[in-house]
């Protein structure tokens, strides 16, 4: 019997698909693939073609790096080729951290491995290692410069800053990276430290004695105010574009970004060295050189690879100074050795000019500050001891003093100009004059007596002045003073002089009733005049401006351009001079009475022998902190009879125990000594026995 077949169970039917189904999809499949293919062949050929150079420009900008490199600043010197203002070699200790690399990396394994074993919970913060390790092996190599620096008396144990550090790894890592900035601040024997480094040092290229330029200022304190300093940027950017230097390093920024397709962050500057004051700031478009430039290109980590391109730098243009360093050095040590009777040194100004030409041959205030001490960073402890004792004012330029009794020249010319007197006219002066119901004292008790404008200018008669200075009027008197342009800015030309100086103007003063109602809102009094006769009360002036005066005066004229760049072939010119509209027996007079006022009056310490000199003196009164004080003044030219050069000193007086000539006097010849020395050698006497400063 034959088994019946079980009953057909379609759910455990296997579907076989049909030949045509299969090349259905396989022909869909192919489709995809083709149209996938197609789509990444025309992005290839689109990135290759088409945007190829867009990603060549790209790569390029950020494998090739730029860095500019400053040019060494131009010298500066005095008329006699004498340097002021140089530059010198700063040895430094550098690390090239693109060779330490294995050392770094070996060095952050094992202090991974360290911060396992000690917490093995918690996961390092390998960033943290990085910098770790960095410090670590920079450290390593510093102690071995320690150990070379070192000495038995004088051992050296420098750390590295790891602030420095991070910020060089950040942003200068292009750069080695500096562990000594100068050797000769560790030791002031420079070149026995670099003899005891090259030998005791490994010679590779990882830990190098490299050199910069710094700038060097060989006569320390002496022409600071004139010369200023200069301030060390890290990089060029630093300056804000606002230098010269900075203006230059742009101008070629742009360039090479054309040439060599560099971004704007493919950029490196090395330190550059801008003007800040003085003649550093004025000139540092001629000053600061042309820059130089390398061009690199670096690895993916950042450090350098290949010298693309290369310029170097070129040196800024030299300047020649009007200023005697000799002439000036005296002047600086006179001021300085000015002391008062209890002993305490006094500030003060002191200036010399050529007649002839207006050129500045000293210029000198006390106290000043070292621009050495200003290049680089600047201790805290340093400015406030300069701040305290107002050493970086320029007493010359800036300090506003009233004129006293060297303002009497200028009284005496408007009263003569005028009419109110005559250069013999014998006036009676007493002990007093009595203007309104007030008496106005002469310096010397019993008075002068029968007085002209001879003895005026040998005795400095203050009732003189007064009986002159009322006839004449405070209107002539002022008129007189602004022909001379005491009211007026000096060295105000860029090519002249220093650019910062053009803001004194605003404090000046010249009496007169407008100015006096301006400033104190009353009306002007006959005891105003009397007092502006003797360049008192209101009048504010600087020592510099009565420097250009007396120059002027020694010409017979009325204005002085003065510069402080030298220029042999140079004639004075000044836009508004005139002669001084005195005749020949006035002017006479006043050049016999200013000479005998050094031979026998109150300017008898400017007496030199062998050389004939003009010259007033003058004792100001004026307030110093609340109180009454003494400001000496000297002022003069010489020689008489043929004018050559022309001196003005100020000193401020801590209270009323300084005297015109006797404070100021010895300045004065000590400069004249100096100048004769040079132009004059033939005629300059020994030297004498040095007094005591002060007397």
């Amino acid at each position: 019997m034959i088994a019946p077949k079980p009953d057909r169970d379609d759910s455990s039917v296997t579907l076989v698909p049909s030949a045509r189904s299969n090349r259905s999809r396989v022909l869909k499949l192919t489709i995809i693939g083709a149209a996938g293919l197609t789509y990444l062949l025309l992005g290839l050929v689109y990135r290759q073609l088409i945007q190829g150079d867009l990603f060549t420009n790209q790569h390029e900008r950020q494998i090739r790096h730029a860095i500019i490199i400053p040019g060494t600043r131009g010298r500066i010197y005095d008329r006699n080729g004498y340097i002021l203002a140089d530059n010198r070699v700063r040895m430094s200790v550098n690390i090239d951290l693109g060779k330490l690399r294995g050392p770094i990396l070996r060095e952050q394994r094992r202090l991974n491995l360290q911060a396992k074993a000690v917490n093995p919970s918690v996961k390092p913060d390998l960033e943290a290692l990085l910098n770790q390790a960095r410090l670590n092996i920079v450290q390593g190599l510093l102690d071995k410069v320690n150990r070379a620096l070192s000495t038995r008396q004088k051992p050296i144990n420098l750390q590295v800053n790891a602030k420095s550090l991070a910020v060089h790894i950040r942003d200068r890592r292009t750069f080695p990276f500096q562990v000594v900035a100068d050797l000769g601040a560790v030791s002031k024997n420079t070149d026995e430290m670099f003899a005891r480094f090259v030998e005791q040092m490994p010679n590779d290229d990882v830990l190098r004695l490299d050199h910069e330029i710094v700038r060097y200022y060989p006569e320390g304190e002496s022409a600071a105010h004139i010369l200023g300093y200069v301030r060390e940027h890290k990089s060029v950017e630093d300056t804000n574009g606002t230098t010269g230097a900075a203006q230059k390093a742009a101008d070629l920024r742009t360039q090479l970004g054309d040439k060599y397709n560099l971004g704007i962050n493919s950029f490196t500057s090395d330190k550059v060295l801008t003007g800040e004051r003085g003649i550093e700031l004025t000139f540092e478009g001629v000053l600061a050189g042309t820059s130089g430039y390398q061009i690199w290109e670096r690895n993916i980590m950042g450090y350098t690879r290949k010298l693309l391109g290369r310029k170097d730098p070129k040196q800024g243009s030299h300047i020649v100074l009007s200023i005697d360093k000799d002439i000036q050095r005296a002047a600086e040590q006179l001021l300085n050795s000015v002391k008062d009777p209890y002993g305490r040194p006094l500030n003060g100004a002191a200036a010399m000019i050529d007649v002839e030409t207006g050129e500045i041959l000293a210029m000198a205030t006390a106290p000043s500050f070292d621009p050495n001490r200003m290049v680089g960073r600047i201790s805290s402890e340093y400015y406030d001891d300069i701040s305290d004792r107002g050493g970086w004012i320029n007493r010359a330029t800036q300090g506003l003093y009233p004129p006293g009794s060297t303002f009497k020249l200028i009284n005496a010319i408007a009263g003569l100009r005028c009419g109110a007197v005559r250069y013999d006219s014998v006036l009676d002066c007493g002990p007093f004059e009595m203007i309104g119901n007030r008496a106005y004292p002469e310096h010397t008790p019993e008075g002068y007596g029968p007085t002209d404008l001879e003895k005026m200018l040998i005795v400095s008669c203050n009732v003189w002045n007064y009986q002159v200075g009322m006839r004449t009027g405070i209107e002539r008197i002022a008129a007189e003073a602004k022909r001379f342009g005491l009211d007026e800015p000096l060295l105000v030309s860029p090519i002249d002089g220093l650019a910062e100086y053009r803001e004194i103007a605003r404090g000046m003063i010249i009496p007169s009733p407008a100015v006096k109602q301006k400033r104190e809102g009353t009306s002007w009094t006959q005891g105003d005049t009397a007092n502006s006769s003797i360049g008192q009360g209101l009048f504010r002036t600087t020592p510099l401006h009565m420097a250009a005066f007396i120059a002027s005066f020694a010409r017979n004229e009325t204005r002085t351009n003065l510069t402080l760049i030298h220029d042999p072939g140079r004639q004075l010119s000044q836009k508004g001079n005139e002669v001084t509209g005195l005749t020949a027996m006035q002017r006479s007079t006043f050049i016999e009475g200013m000479a005998r006022c050094v031979e026998e009056g109150t300017a008898k310490p400017v007496e030199i022998p062998g050389m004939r000199i003009a010259a007033k003196t003058g004792t100001a009164e004026y307030f110093r902190d609340g109180q009454k004080a003494h400001l000496a003044w000297t002022l003069g030219f010489a020689p008489a009879d043929n004018p050559r050069v022309a001196f003005v000193v100020c000193i401020e007086g801590e209270d009323m125990t300084s005297w015109g000539g006797a404070t100021a006097g010895p300045v004065a010849k000590g400069m004249l000594l100096a100048w004769m020395k040079r132009e004059m050698p033939a005629a300059t006497p020994a030297e004498e026995p040095e007094e005591e400063p002060g007397q």
